[in-house]
């Protein structure tokens, strides 16, 4: 797996724990991050998590062509996705390392008409052969007071959106999915 951004290293240790043998790869821009993660959270890399201190988009450019099974772009400059993350050449980029049935998942935070999640969304559409979202209810239909956060999926191979959904009614979030 790659991570784009890597937070509190949340994710990539949640796999380290249920999925043994998984290996993740994480891209975080902000050094202090890294130094919070280490100092405060006693994180650091291990042998089924490598962490790197690199902008996204040249650590995507290192990676091999259809090498990962899950991209996971979770990064965030303020209340944003930064821009360069969300471009035709970095989706394109992303493409080219999954592998065939490889999965993109990409959190976004967007409000009022949602004008840069339906952009990011057409983007990948451009890109992959299906795309679905998952958010909150409310954060689709309450019109300039809508807004909140939306997570994307992308794949050349059939997403399995019932039990996508399904997944998510388990955890009793109000959301609903579309393909």
């Amino acid at each position: 797996m790659y991570h784009i951004g890597g937070g509190g290293l949340s994710l990539p240790r949640y796999l380290e724990q249920v999925r043994p043998g998984t290996s993740s790869l994480v891209s975080e821009i902000d050094p202090g991050v890294v130094k919070i993660d280490s100092e405060q959270f006693g994180l650091e890399s291990t042998n089924g998590v490598d962490v790197r201190v690199e902008d996204a988009r040249l650590g995507l450019d290192r990676l091999a062509d259809s090498t990962r099974d899950l991209v996971l772009g979770d990064a965030f400059g303020g209340v944003s996705v930064p821009w360069h993350l969300t471009t035709r050449e970095t989706v394109r980029e992303v493409e080219r390392v999954l592998t065939g049935d490889g999965i993109y998942v990409i959190n976004l935070l967007d409000y009022g008409p949602l004008a840069f999640a339906r952009a990011e969304v057409a983007t990948l559409a451009d890109t992959f052969d299906h795309v679905a979202l998952a958010t909150e209810t409310d954060t689709l239909t309450h019109g300039e007071k809508a807004g909140g956060n939306l997570v994307v999926i992308a794949s050349n191979a059939p997403l399995n959106v019932a039990s996508i959904a399904a997944k998510i009614s388990e955890r009793d979030w109000r959301c609903r999915g579309a393909d």
